[in-house]
């Protein structure tokens, strides 16, 4: 065990992650695995490094932008409109599963041990889907990195978080209190979408702990 009180260590081990996790998405984005290829546009627009991310997200942005230059009337040009606003979260949204359980083995080359976890927090059955979408998000968490068990730090690994955070298209990776800080920010911006119930996703999404 270490101790979570470290905070130099969780910060160095929290860069490992995301140095691990940007490779991942490289290897994914050259990858002819079957599984991955109908999703390798949404997985090149993703990475841990903002940079990084930035620039892909400006390519595709500019792909609708040559679109939206050429539209022919009105209608298209409210169409691509549309599309520019969605871009930042419609290549992840209802993709966490998918997103996720790529990333378990990939990262487990990277000597990156995670676990597919959700809220802990009951979901009415008899609840409509929509209201209960937010509340069976599945993401991850660090159980070991390099050998080291990191259980205590709960580092999550989110590749999907910009499903619910508008503006947030790059891969989550930090610890539950700093996703909890990004996650107030954007509320109070109302940035919070695709959900029903925007005062608690947090709560629903990720949870005060996870199982």
């Amino acid at each position: 065990m270490i101790e979570t009180q470290n905070s130099e260590l969780t910060k160095n081990l929290i860069g490992r992650l995301e140095h691990a996790v940007n490779a991942v998405f490289q290897e994914i984005v050259v990858s002819d695995d079957p599984s991955i290829t109908p999703f390798k546009e949404s997985y090149s627009l993703l990475s841990a490094d903002p940079d990084i991310s930035e620039i892909l997200i400006h390519r595709s942005r500019q792909r609708i932008l040559n679109f939206l230059d050429n539209a022919a009337d009105e209608n298209d040009e409210s169409f691509w409109r549309e599309e520019l606003e969605r871009l930042e979260n419609k290549f992840v949204a209802g993709r966490c599963s998918t997103f996720t359980s790529a990333l378990i083995p990939l990262l487990q080359k990277q000597q990156i041990v995670c676990h597919q976890v959700m809220a802990a927090m009951p979901v009415n059955p008899s609840q409509e889907l929509e209201e209960v979408f937010d509340s069976i998000h599945r993401y991850l968490i660090a159980k070991e990195i390099d050998g080291i068990d990191v259980s205590e730090l709960d580092i999550i690994v989110d590749p999907t978080i910009g499903q619910f955070i508008k503006g947030h298209h790059r891969v989550f990776v930090g610890t539950r209190g700093m996703l909890k800080e990004i996650v107030e920010k954007a509320k109070q911006e109302g940035r919070i979408i695709n959900t029903s119930y925007p005062e608690f996703i947090f709560e629903r999404a990720w949870g005060e702990k996870s199982y």
